[in-house]
């Protein structure tokens, strides 16, 4: 069975990570925000958020984000 093959590149949903990195700002802002992610295992969920924190962190004024995970 071949590996899993995993890119560093993050292709595509570029309007739901605009509108997650918009979420983040409002919230940084002071603005009370939720954000509901959510997907069957395997679709990406994980990966999207990981992108998208990261895209936030590479920000100038990045906020400190607190991210729980459930095993």
């Amino acid at each position: 069975m071949p590996g899993r093959v995993v890119s560093r590149r993050f292709i595509g949903r570029e309007p739901e990570l605009a509108r997650f990195g918009a979420a983040i700002a409002a919230a940084a802002a002071g603005t009370a925000t939720s954000i509901v992610v959510a997907g069957t295992a395997g679709v990406g969920v994980s990966r999207f958020l990981d992108e998208g924190l990261a895209r936030v962190a590479a920000s100038p004024a990045a906020p400190l984000v607190l991210r729980g995970r459930a095993h």
